[in-house]
């Protein structure tokens, strides 16, 4: 990968974890007095930094398990009844977890924050022939 490229990853990647921090910065002072936030994740990078970031502030819970396709997820009832008690949902975004689109249609929890990790983040081109000139989500 072209040097270039790593930064502008990497100040994407900057990016979207300082957004992180200014929400769970402005969550943690609602809810000071009430306890922790709960945060879900979709797939485990986007839990790994939550978990991160949150530290003690935060119960973190992540819906898709390592070792489990994230793109042809199946949510189960269990899942929809963790969103509805969850302060923030985050995605990876970008077409990873597509399925929690149709997923949130089904939630009633108003305060609910969901969060786009890929927002803001320009994908790569994918390399391969096969991907037919579309964009790399993983990169």
């Amino acid at each position: 990968m072209h040097i270039a490229t790593k930064r502008f990853f990497r100040l994407g990647a900057v990016t979207v974890l300082i957004g992180l921090m200014v929400i769970f910065a402005s969550c943690r002072a609602q809810k000071k007095t009430e306890g922790k936030l709960t945060v879900v994740a979709s797939i485990f990078p986007v839990y790994d930094m939550a978990r991160e970031i949150g530290g003690d502030d935060a119960v973190c819970e992540i819906l898709v398990s390592p070792g489990t396709e994230a793109h042809s997820f199946e949510p189960t009832p269990m899942d929809i009844e963790i969103l509805q008690k969850a302060d923030i949902f985050i995605v990876s975004g970008a077409g990873i977890d597509a399925w929690s689109k149709d997923l949130l249609s089904g939630i009633d929890n108003p305060g609910l924050l969901v969060v786009d990790a890929s927002s803001g983040i320009p994908l790569l081109k994918a390399s391969s022939e096969g991907a037919g000139g579309g964009l790399d989500p993983h990169g």
